[in-house]
Parts: structure tokens; sequence; C-alpha cells
């Protein structure tokens, strides 16, 4: 095997490591700490921790209206707009949250200004389910791992190529955040 050769195959083996590590999907959220909503993990479909969000204020009355998430070396800021409604959230991603409803937290729109989606929580089995529907059909889900357990979610992404990178983080967090 010739030099050019042997360096063209090693940078192509780096190139792909390096896509495999900087493009992680999440596929599972669970709980850090059994029964403690405050801090959750993003696991990639072999369960490597690839991400986090988390309270930024444990111990006070604020302790549920400000997350910080970090997603593939992504810092993200989540903030409730009034603190004492939670049907608004902002994003440090230009993303924003909003119930399409009064007092109903199971449909909301998450919109980044140019590409908006319905994000709809239902109960199906004994399981929680949530789920982007266009055109009548799923393209992004997430539900429980096991019936009545809001501690572990999986999550399934139809529409990876079409689904913007900022909103991977967002969609579960309001999700995990609604279901308990």
């Amino acid at each position: 095997m010739s030099y050019s050769n042997a360096f063209f195959l090693f940078t192509l083996s780096l190139l792909f490591l390096w896509q495999e590590a900087n493009g992680q999907e999440i596929r599972f959220v669970e709980t850090k700490y059994l029964n403690d909503s405050r801090e959750w993990e993003f696991l990639d479909e072999y369960e490597n921790n690839i991400g986090e969000f988390k309270s930024r204020f444990w111990g006070s009355t604020e302790q549920f209206s400000e997350f910080n998430i970090i997603l593939n070396d992504e810092y993200i800021n989540a903030t409730m707009v009034w603190p004492d409604r939670a049907d608004e959230w902002s994003f440090s991603n230009d993303i924003t949250a909003r119930t399409l409803w009064n007092d109903n937290f199971h449909e909301w729109r998450i919109s980044n200004g140019e590409l908006s989606f319905q994000l709809i929580g239902d109960s199906k089995y004994y399981y929680e389910y949530w789920y982007i529907e266009v055109e009548n059909r799923v393209v992004w889900e997430m539900f429980t791992e096991q019936p009545g357990n809001m501690n572990a979610w999986v999550i399934n992404n139809f529409m990876k190529d079409e689904l913007p990178e900022e909103f991977n983080a967002v969609l579960p967090f309001m999700v995990c955040f609604y279901s308990q």
C-alpha cells in the first residue's frame, strides 16, 4: 500500500470518528437520580452520556423556572418568560415554546422564527407519549420506557435531516418538564 493510500484511509477514518463524536443523537433521556426531576441525562443509542439538563436554583422557590441544558458541547439556558406562569419558555438558542391554549400544557408551539412545530402530549396505554406530526405522519416521538415510569424515556426522530440541531435539546426538555 502506498503512502498516499494509507494517508487517505487514515484521514477518512478520523473524519468518520469526528462525525460520530460530534453528531450524536439523543436516543434516551433519564433522570440522573431516581425520582428527582431536577437533573436529567441525554444518552445516545449506546447509552453514553452526551448531555444533560438541570435546574439552576436548587432549594429555592425558583428551582423550576430556569434550567441549563448541555448537548454535544452546546450550552443552552431555558427560562420561563413569566415566573408565575409556566406557559411560555425562552431558550438562549433563539427557540421559543408557548402553549397553544391557556392552561393546556400538552400542546405546544416550538419555534425558532423560521420553523415551527406543534408538540403534542398524550397518554396511550399507560405510557406517556409526545409527538410531532407533519402531513399526518409522526416525524418525532418520545415515550416512557415503561408504563407509569417518568424517569426513563425513548426518542424516535424520523426527521433527522430536517430537524435543526437546536431543537434536539429543547424538545426532550419540554416533554420531561411537563410530564412530571
